[in-house]
């Protein structure tokens, strides 16, 4: 007898049911990719989780947090369909926005720092998670 026929036999439904619970939440962070750009700033580098793929309708969101010691403002460019918006973040904050593929295979998002300024940062559908270090400055 296995210990969920136990359980149920022995009333202990609470038990079970807790013991499921947990099961799955550990199977809900066992590697299971986002469908969304998770990008963080950081003082020195700016970390992105790109999405594997992304649902039917080719929508994803992107989300920036600004985990920098200061205010950042940014542009992010969608050029195949001409839309730019700009964010400003304080010290703490996540903003988020969607955006429409029309063709996953060729599009890219890119995330324009301006201040602090920094390099242009392309958001690859299907990257995985990569790091942009920061640039050093030539002595």
């Amino acid at each position: 007898m296995n210990y969920f026929s136990h359980c149920l036999k022995n009333g202990k439904k609470i038990q079970l049911l807790t013991l499921l619970f947990f099961l799955q939440l550990q199977n809900s962070f066992a590697g299971v990719s986002s469908q969304s750009f998770l990008v963080r700033y950081f003082d020195n580098s700016v970390k992105i989780e790109s999405p594997v793929k992304i649902n039917k309708e080719k929508t994803t969101s992107v989300v920036v947090e600004n985990n920098t010691k200061g205010k950042i403002y940014f542009l992010l460019d969608l050029p195949s369909q001409q839309k730019k918006e700009y964010f400003s973040l304080k010290e703490g904050e996540a903003k988020s926005t969607v955006v429409t593929f029309k063709d996953t295979a060729n599009e890219m998002i890119y995330l324009y720092p301006m201040a602090p300024a920094g390099k242009e940062i392309a958001l690859k559908l299907g990257g995985g998670d990569y790091a942009i270090p920061e640039k050093k400055d030539k002595k």
